[in-house]
Parts: structure tokens; sequence; C-alpha cells
């Protein structure tokens, strides 16, 4: 097994398409719908990358990386941005928390 990712969105269909592809080249893949539960496992599971959708309704995404950021155990967990949505809100801040 290569990595364990956690994937963060509220997607079904583009969360289970993600986990696919992580899963074919040796990844070791948890999904979960909404930035509050990523916290949540991301502090049991201490995943090495969170791959997070940045328009989701529930948790503010902004919100959740700030959290992931200020927890101990979670702050040096990249960060990527895994969305379908062309229009995303907030791309230059993200890239100022360190989100890729």
């Amino acid at each position: 097994m290569m990595a364990m990712v956690l994937v963060v969105d509220d997607s079904p269909a583009d969360a289970l398409d993600l986990r696919d592809s992580l899963e074919l080249v040796g990844h070791a893949v948890y999904i979960v719908r909404d930035g509050g539960e990523g916290i949540k496992l991301s502090i049991d599971a201490l995943p090495e990358l969170i791959m997070m959708n940045f328009s989701m309704p529930f948790m503010m995404e902004f919100l959740a990386v700030r959290k992931f950021r200020r927890n101990g155990q979670t702050k040096n967990i990249p960060i990527v941005r895994a969305s379908r949505d062309h229009f995303e809100t907030g791309f230059e801040w993200t890239k100022v928390q360190g989100v890729r």
C-alpha cells in the first residue's frame, strides 16, 4: 500500500471516482462527506494526504482548512483541492493556506 488518503467530498459520485482512481494505484482511501467529519477522522486515522472538495455546503471548507492547520496532529498533512467545480470560490485563499 502506498499511502492513506482522506477524501472529503459531499458528492458521492465524485468521491467514488476519486477513490477508484487512488485505489487503482495502491492507495488506501477513506471517504467523508463534509469538513467536520474530515477533521474527526483525520485525528483518528492520521492520513498522509487530504483531498478536499472546496464547494461543500455543510462545513465551510475554509473553516475546515483552518481547523486542520490549527490542530497539532493534522497541521502538517498536505491538503489538495479536489473539485470538478471550475468556478471555485476562494482559490487564492486556499493557496495562502498551503492548499495545493
